[in-house]
């Protein structure tokens, strides 16, 4: 632990060990340090690159256990993140070395569950079922529902035919249809992401939900658009845009890009506001003036929908001001609109 990871130093640990041994250790303190962003035990646990990368974050799989009804069966275990939350339960993993890792796992968190090496259809499934197909393919992501594993809709059709019902985590990038055609969709927010679309299966309804607060908006409530903004701009949470949920709020969007609502001054924990200064159609030269007149200093640069390179235009818009001032990009039609905001 703590070593740099050198050609002498595996070496020497390689010398100790065997250089297998080496590079497997080096490489666990690697992912245990990547892990401390996901797990409150991470320099306990053990973990694999692609599956660590898949792992729910404990916070969420902590609102996945409070949907959870006991007993639980977890179809995908992987490193045991999920299983951890539910506190019990049987899981199945179709790769064994994940397998020893989630049982190492369940061990550090003091949970006793029993962990089953082996393809989740070639067992029964008792109680509420709870899946993480893996979306990946060839260390790509994937989002053809035919490359997950097990595809998602096996898992569905299955659970439609027992009295017990379950969830599948999924990726929120998959279209509507898709996702509304295994079940209800609920679009979790966690940290200011949306960080996945859990299908509850049986169900109908789509919600956002916000970890933090336990919050929800009833999804399919979309606003009235405007093309320029009012005396604020908002930036929605993702998971609220996700879930067409932005017309809750009594605001309107603004631009063709779902996002950004304007109006007047609202609270609101799935809103950021900014107070607007200035609104133009962007030309460069003429916002640069705008910027020296209002004194902006360092730039907080945001879009929706307009695809700038903000690093490259952060230094066109280089300034020497006083104030921290926000700047934020929409379309309309082939124009580029630009406000200059205070936080």
């Amino acid at each position: 632990e703590g070593l740099v990871l050198t050609p002498r130093n595996l070496e020497r640990v390689g010398s100790a060990t065997s250089s297998e041994a080496a590079r497997w250790a080096f490489g666990q303190w690697e992912l245990r340090a990547r892990a401390k962003s996901k797990f409150k035990r991470a320099s306990e646990m053990l973990f694999d690159r692609e599956a660590l990368e898949m792992a729910t974050h404990e916070r969420v799989a902590a609102y996945h256990a409070s949907l959870a009804e006991s007993p639980v069966c977890d179809l995908t275990v992987g490193l045991g993140s999920d299983l951890i939350a539910f506190g019990g339960g049987v899981g199945y993993e179709i790769d064994s070395e994940r397998a020893e890792y989630a049982r190492h796992n369940l061990r550090v968190y003091g949970v006793d569950a029993e962990v089953v090496v082996g393809d989740c259809f070639d067992f029964q499934w008792q109680g509420w079922v709870y899946a993480d197909p893996a979306r990946r393919t060839g260390g790509k992501r994937t989002l053809e529902l035919s490359e997950f594993a097990p595809d998602p809709r096996w898992i569905a059709e299955r659970l439609k035919g027992r009295s017990a019902a379950g969830a599948l985590k999924l990726s929120p990038l998959l279209p509507d249809e898709v996702l509304s055609g295994l079940g209800g969709v609920e679009f979790v927010s966690f940290g200011g992401e949306c960080r996945e679309a859990l299908v509850r299966v049986p169900g109908q309804e789509v919600v956002a939900v916000r970890v933090e607060s336990g919050d929800r908006l009833e999804g399919g409530v979309e606003p009235e658009f405007a093309d320029e903004p009012g005396a604020w701009i908002y930036d929605a949470d993702p998971a609220a845009v996700r879930a067409h949920a932005l017309g809750h709020f009594g605001l309107a969007g603004l631009g063709d890009h779902p996002g950004y609502l304007t109006g007047g001054h609202v609270e609101s924990e799935w809103l950021r506001g900014y107070r607007v200064l200035a609104a133009e159609p962007y030309d460069a030269k003429r916002f640069r003036a705008t910027l020296r007149r209002e004194d902006a200093g360092r730039l907080i640069l945001k879009q929706r929908g307009v695809g700038l390179d903000l690093q490259a235009l952060g230094k066109q818009l280089k300034t020497d001001g006083s104030r921290e001032l926000v700047v934020l990009f929409w379309k309309v039609g082939p124009r580029i609109w630009a406000a200059l905001a205070s936080v």
